[in-house]
């Protein structure tokens, strides 16, 4: 049960009306879409939850919410909290959505350039938008983020902990930073890595906020999850598939992906000698890392199509195209993929980019041999399957024929 004190604060929290959009908004209430994937509403974490959403529409103006997920109770919170809503989203085989697919949505749904992904249990203040109108102000497109800082859950005037610098509970961005992610998954740590550390080797600005007043994490269990405890999490098959996409990825602190530090409402940049070899060396070395990057791709690709997902291998496959174009054992792949949809076209299309490779090649003039042989046998197949519906029906009326003249009583 709650405490009096966490009672009182949640409950004065969660019956504050969303404030009206002030004529010295810093920013229009239309260019900011915070989106979100929360866990059951249901006991603790269902209180811990409104709280969060309650500090997200009292941001003034109000931004835009978008939940995604049916888990229980969220439509209703939707609805309770005016946030748009997708149920149905992209999941792995542990039911965990997919991080890239709910990244994309949310992009696509967004009516302005800047959007938020935000756990669900978060406490977001105001100075998140005077950080994000400092970073809007100065540049086109960045990546801003705020180390977790921890409190008591529902306990909203607690010291938080100092920041965990391995761990984040909001990143914020301007769309069409990450074409190509990986197929990370929600609730895991490799993800903030490689989202930090694929905007530094773009040259996207990346925005450590060292503020305390941006975003505060609500302590909680891991009675939720599917594996029931944090070091069981931390430990999961999932976790080691989402590590293993981010296999090219320092294990540095988040800090070191920084090319510019926040604090006190001041925006400068990130002089750390150590920080600036860093990024130096990333993008010295971008062509190798695009092509770990689509071999990453590739090998989840494989992956699907072993568990008979096809649809999901071809859209790895697209990404991890987008990341190394023209990599032909890729490419062979995805016309195969097409192949095995009986998209001929995009099969033939595909293997004719790579006719003249010295090692995949003639595998791209077996897929093409391989469809000219279907196409020839096409109509063959049609004519047999029309021969046999016919048949069957000429059966079934003279049967009935039979029943009608009384010829047969019954036919079972």
């Amino acid at each position: 049960m709650l405490s009096t004190t966490i009672s009182l604060q949640l409950l004065a929290l969660l019956e504050t009306k969303p404030g009206s959009p002030s004529s010295e908004a810093i920013m229009s209430s239309s260019a900011l879409t915070i989106f979100s994937c929360p866990r059951n509403f249901v006991g603790l974490n269902g209180v811990i939850q409104r709280a969060a959403l309650a500090s997200w529409v009292n941001l003034s103006p109000r931004p835009q919410i978008h939940l995604f997920g049916n888990e229980l109770g969220v439509d209703e919170v939707a609805e309770e909290y005016g946030a748009k809503y997708t149920p149905h989203i992209l999941r792995n085989d542990f039911d965990t959505p997919y991080l890239d697919y709910i990244v994309g949505e949310a992009e696509a749904a967004a009516a302005g350039p800047i959007v938020v992904y935000c756990a669900s249990d978060a406490i977001l203040k105001p100075g998140l938008l005077t950080a994000l109108a400092t970073a809007q102000a100065r540049f086109p497109q960045f990546v801003m983020y705020s180390c977790r800082k921890e409190i008591p859950a529902g306990i909203l005037d607690a010291d938080p902990t100092p920041p965990d610098i391995h761990r984040l509970d909001f990143f914020a961005f301007t769309k069409g930073i990450w074409a190509a992610m990986p197929g990370f998954v929600v609730g895991h740590r490799a993800a903030p890595r490689w989202l930090l550390h694929d905007a530094a080797r773009h040259s996207v600005p990346v925005i450590d906020i060292r503020s305390p007043d941006i975003c505060l994490h609500q302590q909680h269990d891991y009675k939720h999850t599917l594996w029931g405890s944090e070091e069981r999490l931390i430990s999961s098959p999932e976790a080691s598939q989402d590590n293993h996409l981010a296999d090219d990825v320092p294990q540095t602190p988040l800090t070191s992906f920084a090319s510019h530090i926040l604090e006190d409402g001041n925006l400068v940049e990130n002089r750390d000698p150590r920080i600036l070899s860093f990024v130096q060396t990333l993008r010295s070395n971008e062509r190798a890392l695009s092509i770990t990057r689509a071999e990453v791709f590739l090998h989840a690709a494989e992956e699907a199509m072993y568990r008979g997902h096809d649809q999901e291998s071809l859209r790895l496959l697209h990404k991890g195209d987008r990341t190394c174009p023209n990599m032909t054992r890729l490419r062979l792949f995805m016309a195969a993929i097409h192949f095995r949809l009986e998209d001929f076209d995009a099969a033939v299309a595909e293997a004719k980019t790579i006719l003249n490779d010295p090692v995949y090649g003639q595998g791209a003039q077996n897929i093409i041999a391989a469809v000219e042989r279907e196409r020839l046998t096409a109509p063959q197949v049609q004519m047999i399957k029309e021969t046999k519906a016919a048949a069957v029906q000429s059966l079934e009326s003279c049967i009935n024929s039979f029943r009608s003249a009384g010829l047969l009583a019954s036919l079972s």
